[in-house]
């Protein structure tokens, strides 16, 4: 956002033009972060996949107690996982996203209101994804750390079955660190450690780079707006002062490619060109 405060059109990439043209096209801003947010849990769904086929050989090799409970984890984060993606994307907090692509357009503040606009937009992107990324902690620290505990917990002081414990602890999907090994405290201690850890460390690193390549994404689309204006209403202003110059009725001459080849329009052209840098210029001092 210190982009747009600024006014400094950044180098146009390939990859956010081609955001920003389908952004135009489809007028739609919540594909944006679905979209990226979406390849954050394609390692859940590999593991789902995998998990589920875990599961089928266990059951043929009738270990059925412990592939039912892998199973069942595994459906009850995936279906988490789609509920959370669903509602976060509907939620009020996330349509503020909308009116920040659609009216934000102008680069450079002109007037104290102006500013006042930009402050208010800029407030509204980062409460999108503040409040995107304590979802995410919420989530992940739920089912990546927390409930793995709990269920070692409970075959431990509850069923008393250690062997259960064990295996089924190399087989829960956790960020970092596995098998569990409840034997040695220490050593769990440290693995739970990190790996509750490198969950807020994924979902801090994950938030962030999304958040900033929306940013630039927004940016990006705002400027090309505001250039595709400026350049419109520069065309028309050169168009009306050839009209006059030639005494020629503005309907006849209803589009400015009509005349793209006639010296005198390109004269008045480069004119309002020269004005219109002159004055952002001025701006700038």
């Amino acid at each position: 956002m210190q982009l747009m405060r600024e006014g400094v059109l950044a180098k146009p990439y390939g990859i956010h033009i081609l955001l920003g043209g389908l952004y135009v096209n489809t007028k739609r801003a919540f594909w944006l972060p679905c979209v990226i947010y979406s390849t954050l849990v394609v390692f859940d769904i590999l593991f789902g996949i995998f998990s589920v086929a875990y599961t089928v050989v266990e059951i043929w090799s009738d270990n059925v107690a412990l592939s039912l409970k892998q199973f069942n984890y595994v459906l009850l984060r995936l279906l988490t996982l789609g509920l959370v993606m669903t509602g976060l994307f509907r939620t009020q907090n996330m349509d503020e996203l909308f009116p920040i692509l659609v009216r934000f357009q102008y680069t450079t503040p002109l007037n104290t209101e102006q500013e006042a606009v930009i402050e208010k937009y800029d407030k509204q992107f980062w409460k999108v994804f503040n409040y995107f990324k304590y979802l995410m902690y919420i989530v992940n620290t739920v089912w990546i750390a927390i409930l793995p505990l709990v269920e070692i917990t409970l075959n431990e002081v509850v069923l008393h079955d250690r062997n259960t414990t064990r295996k089924f602890g190399q087989y829960i999907p956790v960020l970092a660190w596995h098998p569990y090994d409840p034997d040695i405290f220490l050593s769990f201690l440290i693995q739970y450690s990190l790996q509750v850890f490198f969950t807020f460390l994924l979902c801090h690193t994950a938030v962030g780079i999304t958040a900033s390549y929306i940013d630039v994404a927004i940016f990006l689309i705002s400027s090309f707006k505001v250039l595709k204006i400026s350049l419109q209403d520069i065309e028309q202003r050169a168009l009306y002062l050839y009209c006059a110059s030639t005494h020629r009725s503005r309907v006849a001459v209803a589009d400015s490619s009509r005349v793209a080849d006639d010296p005198i329009y390109q004269r008045h052209l480069l004119g309002c060109l020269r004005e219109d840098l002159n004055h952002q210029l001025l701006l700038r001092r």
